[in-house]
């Protein structure tokens, strides 16, 4: 039973890479966790430094598997591709039987398709998303400030402050891509708190100078912000 788990995982893994372009970025964090939870075990690295957003994202989605035992991470990883696609074993066999059709194949891309490697690289592919299908987070990040502010016409009990999955608000994500206007109609029209910190405990300021940004630095300063790292 433990071999087929193994078996289907593998298959499983080898299939993936066929749905990344269709999948968002949440369901494949949850992928990559549970993949490196099945291969590897508990999270063992080292956590990435604040301003490394990809890095950040994937060791908290691993890192919050906790002591999943790996039995159950294949498992978890194999019902969440039932979820995505439930024909996903027989279009997986079709190919596995037009592979054995072939005298010798090529070994040319052999690895490429196993478990994380394109996946990893759709996690901040932001133009997969069409524009109805971005939130305020999106808009915040893309520096579109009339997307935004329409947006925001259609969410009047929103919480300008809050937190999205990756733990940042719109202000983090407008100040981490540099978009001033952005910040200064968060600050100033929507009434954002330019101190609210990101799940790490950082400031927009420290994402400002992050990225050197000395326009915005010097805004943010003005506007009384704080720095975790001064």
């Amino acid at each position: 039973m433990a071999e087929n788990m193994e078996d289907r995982f593998n298959q499983a893994c080898d299939y993936l890479p066929s749905l990344v372009k269709k999948l968002d970025s949440s369901t494949l964090l949850k992928f990559y966790a549970l993949y490196k939870q099945a291969t590897v075990g508990q999270c063992n690295i080292d956590k990435p430094s604040w301003y490394n957003m990809e890095a950040k994202s994937k060791y908290n989605a691993w890192n919050s598997l906790g002591q999943m035992a790996k039995s159950e991470a294949m498992s978890k990883y194999i019902a969440l591709l039932n979820e995505v696609d439930a024909s996903w074993e027989d279009k997986e066999q079709e190919e596995i039987n037009w592979d054995e059709s072939q005298e010798s194949g090529s070994k040319e891309n052999e690895g490429q398709t196993k478990g994380w490697v394109n996946v990893s690289s759709m996690i901040n592919d932001e133009s997969q998303l069409d524009d109805n299908e971005k939130n305020i987070y999106e808009w915040a990040k893309e520096g579109k400030l009339d997307m935004l502010v329409k947006q925001l016409t259609k969410l009047k009990d929103f919480n300008i402050n809050q937190l999205d999955e990756n733990g940042l608000n719109c202000l983090h994500w407008a100040c981490d891509r540099g978009h001033l206007k952005v910040v200064q109609h968060l600050i100033e029209k929507c009434g954002a708190d330019v101190n609210v910190t990101d799940s790490d405990g950082d400031y927009g300021l420290d994402y400002a100078k992050a990225i050197e940004h000395t326009d915005l630095i010097e805004y943010l300063v003005n506007s009384g912000a704080h720095s975790s790292n001064t």
